[in-house]
């Protein structure tokens, strides 16, 4: 697992917080971190490009020579470590992605703060996928009614 860390300058911060305010939800943490991984490859290569992803990735980062590109899974936390318990793949497209592309995971820890690191995982070697069935909630046709 390599890690990265990158200091948010005080306008990058003060951005962050302006469009994704902390306590507004787990949306909010999700794009947030896809911002800070955005500001993390700017800072390797300040003419890099982010192109429409594949289906299931949150990010496609091209070099700015064009010879190279690399799609991403991005997971934010607001937790300072890497919080396995949290990992979760919502969607076949992604979980396709990391097993059979090598998709790498960025794991963006302490996302509130402007010291934060970032974890690439990589499926095989970091981690491995356990499918867990989900419910569903539905409505009932008492409660489409009215009735209760």
């Amino acid at each position: 697992m390599e890690t990265y860390r990158l200091e948010l300058t005080r306008d990058e911060y003060e951005s962050l917080n302006s469009k994704y305010p902390e306590g507004e939800g787990s949306s909010v943490i999700g794009k947030r971190a896809e911002e800070i991984v955005k500001i993390y490859f700017l800072k390797k290569d300040p003419k890099c490009q982010f192109a429409q992803p594949p289906k299931g990735a949150d990010l496609l980062v091209v070099s700015s020579d064009g010879t190279r590109s690399l799609t991403i899974e991005v997971k934010g936390t607001k937790s300072a470590d890497v919080a396995w318990q949290q990992l979760k793949v919502s969607s076949q497209h992604s979980r396709d992605l990391l097993v059979e592309k090598g998709v790498p995971v960025y794991r963006v820890t302490g996302v509130f703060q402007r010291s934060i690191a970032i974890y690439v995982l990589a499926y095989g070697l970091d981690f491995s996928l356990e499918h867990e069935p989900r419910w569903t909630f539905k409505r009932t046709r008492a409660t489409e009614l009215g009735t209760k």
